[in-house]
């Protein structure tokens, strides 16, 4: 409307210009401009006044619109800006007119506008950072099986890569058929749904599922938000606690049978033959040896590991060859008894922080286990570098190897590539478990590089 009568009251201008000039027409008639002369003169000079009338009327009438007309474009460009997200963009306002008032509110409509984006955008962005640094995957589908948005922990776990999938149908992006199944499903139910399930892959995942229904802010349901979580480490970890329960249980039950047996065919009337109660009280006795060093590593696995979380083990700068030196000296026995040949090579200027007597025990469970396995005459060679501020102990043998399968879970408690070859060595499945908690407890780790047939390495790293 505003506009309506700004262009109305132009038209009125220029109408009142063509009324001065009529005016001033009629006054020089009357003023006897056009009299006593001849006919032919005064038709000359009407037609010149005529002419000079139209022509000021026109260029005056011109030059009025010509005005209007660029405010009208500029407005017109602004309003274009505007529609794109343009704000910066402002009309002159110039004078108070009805076209001047037009261009004010614009100005501030625009002003009002960039406030407002600018809310709505970091408001989005606040949104979309809170969805991004959930570790749950979120997915929120309409009713219509398409994507409301989907977080990038979402995308990680679903394997659906960068690509753009708002308004897209949940089946050009998901393949697994039971997860389509439970999303169907939490579609067209009200109530909070619940499951967990295997997905296919390159790595077996299990995934943690759970719906509820979307909401709209009038209360009325428009879809559902599904929640997943990837629990694969959760069942790994359930899985290790099982085998530990079922392995120490049979570890323990082992010597304890035997001790048993033997004892009961003692009390039987073998004690009463010299020879044979002799033989039994032997193998009752190694069995109670067997029994106490496996408690004994479950006490000293248990304590180590309440202490380094409690950080109560003690790290003090050391010479790192004194260390191996002990360590050394503990297994000369082993290694005299097997031939084994062990060399050593310490540079006497290491001296990380560490607890001696715990890296001791370290080293001397990785030297044990390389003279154990490497058999008659096995070779064993300790060195220590440092690399890229860390300081690297390695233990290197001959034996038989790691199978790849096996590298990842020996560190594991009761774990055992040969169970049977493990037990007959005397071994009580802990020694490479302690090892691990002993680096974590000095803020390193333990790790090993073997292939079948060509021995193994153990790496000590410490910072």
């Amino acid at each position: 409307m505003l506009l309506k009568s700004g262009i109305m009251k132009c038209w009125l201008r220029n109408y009142a210009i063509f009324a001065g000039f009529l005016t001033l027409v009629l006054i020089a008639f009357s003023s006897g401009m056009f009299d006593g002369d001849d006919p032919t003169v005064i038709r000359r000079r009407c037609e010149w006044f005529g002419l000079v009338a139209i022509v000021g009327y026109g260029f005056v009438a011109w030059a009025s619109w010509a005005a209007v007309a660029h405010r009208l474009s500029r407005m017109q460009k602004a309003v274009s800006e505007y529609a794109q997200g343009n704000y910066s963009m402002r009309v002159e306002a110039g004078d108070r007119t009805e076209l001047g008032n037009i261009s004010s509110d614009l100005n501030w409509l625009a002003q009002q506008l960039h406030v407002r984006t600018l809310v709505e955008q970091n408001r989005i962005r606040q949104h979309e950072a809170v969805l991004a640094s959930m570790t749950e995957g979120i997915l929120a589908i309409d009713s219509d099986g398409c994507f409301i948005n989907m977080n990038r922990a979402a995308r990680d776990i679903l394997r659906t890569g960068d690509e753009e999938c708002q308004g897209k149908l949940v089946t050009d992006f998901i393949r697994q058929g039971d997860l389509l199944a439970f999303i169907r499903q939490a579609i067209h139910s009200s109530e909070p749904l619940s499951r967990e399930l295997l997905a296919n892959g390159s790595i077996m995942r299990h995934l943690a599922l759970d719906s509820t229904a979307l909401v709209s802010a009038d209360n009325k349901l428009i879809g559902t938000l599904i929640i997943i979580n990837d629990i694969t480490n959760l069942k790994r970890l359930e899985g290790v606690r099982r085998d530990f329960v079922a392995n120490v249980s049979h570890e323990l039950k082992t010597p304890i049978t035997s001790i048993k047996g033997f004892m009961e065919t003692l009390l039987d009337g073998a004690i009463d033959k010299p020879e044979d109660a002799r033989r039994f009280i032997e193998i009752i006795a190694r069995q109670a040896d067997r029994l106490d060093s496996i408690i004994e590593d479950l006490l000293s696995l248990s304590r180590i590991e309440q202490e380094s979380e409690r950080g109560e083990i003690p790290l003090e700068e050391g010479s790192l060859a004194d260390v191996l030196q002990a360590a050394l000296q503990v297994t000369e026995n082993r290694a005299t008894a097997n031939q084994a040949q062990i060399t050593c090579d310490c540079p006497e200027d290491i001296r990380p922080r560490m607890n001696a007597p715990l890296l001791e025990q370290a080293i001397i469970n990785l030297m044990d286990n390389a003279i154990k396995y490497g058999g008659k005459g096995a070779s064993v060679e300790v060195s220590v570098h440092q690399e890229n501020g860390r300081t690297l102990l390695q233990v290197r043998d001959n034996g038989p190897g790691i199978a790849p399968e096996h590298q990842s879970r020996i560190f594991e408690r009761f774990y055992r590539v040969d169970k049977s070859r493990s037990r007959k060595m005397g071994g009580t499945g802990l020694g490479l478990s302690i090892v691990k908690y002993i680096c974590q407890a000095h803020g390193g780790n333990v790790s090993v590089k073997s292939s079948l047939g060509q021995g193994s390495t153990f790496t000590i790293s410490l910072p």
